[in-house]
């Protein structure tokens, strides 16, 4: 899973040079392979937008799904638009 979520999310360390939690590390591995779904380049900001870590699987996959059809619907109507 680290090459899908880079090593820029799992690790990241202050000027201190102590380390931060960062994003992912807290996950579980169900968490984390739920996030899977989501694009890489819009994980992170999935992520930081939700409170991942406190809510429960169905949480986090019903959110990853509201979020798809949100995206479905906006695509939908450009594409009624486009066809006005």
């Amino acid at each position: 899973m680290n090459e899908e979520y880079g090593t820029k999310l799992l690790v990241s360390s202050d000027s201190d040079g102590h380390s931060d939690s960062s994003l992912v590390t807290n996950l579980t591995y169900t968490q984390a392979l739920i996030l899977l779904g989501i694009p890489e380049e819009e994980r992170e900001e999935f992520i930081s937008e939700h409170d991942v870590e406190s809510m429960t699987n169905l949480e986090l996959q019903q959110a990853v799904k509201d979020r798809d059809q949100a995206i479905q619907k906006k695509k939908d109507l450009q594409n009624d638009k486009f066809y006005e």
